[in-house]
């Protein structure tokens, strides 16, 4: 394969895996970013004298960081773990957080008693994402 320089655009999660998957491939890369710190949507977030680094907000096909990981060389250092509850869910008007289970009928349970309309997105995306990767 010939070596080529690439451009890539955006410094979040999508971004940085590409450079890394193209670097590893012999490609020269470059990655531009308009904000002064990489991470996208899972960059620190500074407001005066308090930050907050809030990491990947929700992270569903980990086989594709465990790949890269592994493929990158770092997989002993960076390691992903389940967490129980995955999220918890703070909604104004609501005296008590909501809580949602790593299993995933019962996650999808307690959300259709909390929030039916979003249990049937969570529904929706989980098939979504059986169809184009039923092997993860």
């Amino acid at each position: 394969m010939k070596r080529r320089r690439v451009a890539v655009l955006g410094a979040g999660v999508a971004g940085l895996s590409a450079a890394i998957h193209l670097a590893l491939d012999g490609h020269d890369v470059s990655v531009y970013e308009q904000r002064d710190v990489p991470g996208g949507k899972a960059a620190p977030i500074v407001q005066g004298l308090y930050r907050l680094d809030p990491g990947p907000s929700i992270i569903i096909l980990t086989q594709i960081y465990e790949d890269l990981f592994r493929r990158a060389g770092v997989s002993d250092y960076l390691r992903l773990r389940r967490l129980d509850p995955w999220s918890r869910i703070f909604q104004e008007g609501r005296e008590e957080a909501i809580d949602l289970p790593a299993d995933r009928e019962a996650c999808l349970q307690v959300l259709s008693e909390a929030e039916p309309g979003d249990a049937r997105g969570l529904r929706k995306l989980f098939k979504a994402i059986e169809k184009a990767a039923p092997e993860i």
